[in-house]
Parts: C-alpha cells; sequence; structure tokens
C-alpha cells in the first residue's frame, strides 16, 4: 500500500517529536488494519473491528469520525482483496487525507 510507504517517509522527516509519534501510531494502526481486511471473514467484521483502533485518545470520540472513517476503511479492504492496481491506492490515500483532516480537527479541538 502506497500510503504507508508515503508515511514512513513523512515520519523520518519530521522535525516534531509529536507529530512523528502520532505518525508512528497511525502507521501501526493501518498495517493493523491491512492486515485485518487479508484475513478477516468478513467486511462488516473488518469494518466494526476497524471502527476502534485508537484513532481518537481511547476512541471517546472516534464515533464523530465515522462518516469519514468508513470510506477509508472501505477503500482499505478493497486494496487488501481485490487486484492490486493504482485506482485502490489512490482511492486510499484521498480516504486517508479525508478522514485524517477531520481527525485532527476533533484532536485540536480537543486541546
Amino acid at each position: 500500500m502506497k500510503l504507508l510507504d508515503e508515511l514512513k517517509q513523512t515520519a523520518d522527516r519530521l522535525d516534531s517529536v509529536f507529530q512523528a509519534q502520532l505518525m508512528r501510531e497511525d502507521i501501526a494502526r493501518i498495517h493493523k488494519l491491512a492486515e485485518m481486511a487479508r484475513t478477516g471473514d468478513s467486511y462488516e467484521q473488518f469494518e466494526k473491528a476497524g471502527l476502534y483502533l485508537g484513532w481518537t485518545q481511547g476512541d471517546m470520540r472516534t464515533f464523530e469520525l465515522t462518516a469519514d472513517l468508513r470510506p477509508f476503511l472501505k477503500a482499505v479492504y478493497m486494496a487488501e482483496n481485490e487486484n492490486v492496481c493504482d485506482e485502490h491506492d489512490w482511492q486510499v490515500r484521498e480516504a486517508w487525507v479525508t478522514f485524517n483532516k477531520a481527525r485532527m480537527a476533533k484532536l485540536i479541538g480537543c486541546l
């Protein structure tokens, strides 16, 4: 998945320890999502587990992000279970950008 490569490269270049740590945590979550997508019994099972991987502190506010998180989960699932193509990589990246933007707005609003 190209998104993981992009995030790893970015994390290695970040000056902010906080941003780099958050990005490494996201990389671990996305790795876990990819593994769950490959090995799960159904999309429904994958989505249920994927909604609660610590996207917000203790997943206390994750429910507020469900509308943006679900398309990302669907894109990851398709990328891991269908033929590899650039379209899937693009969909994963676009869904990630949308979700992460919404998530960061929520997290910053908590500070």
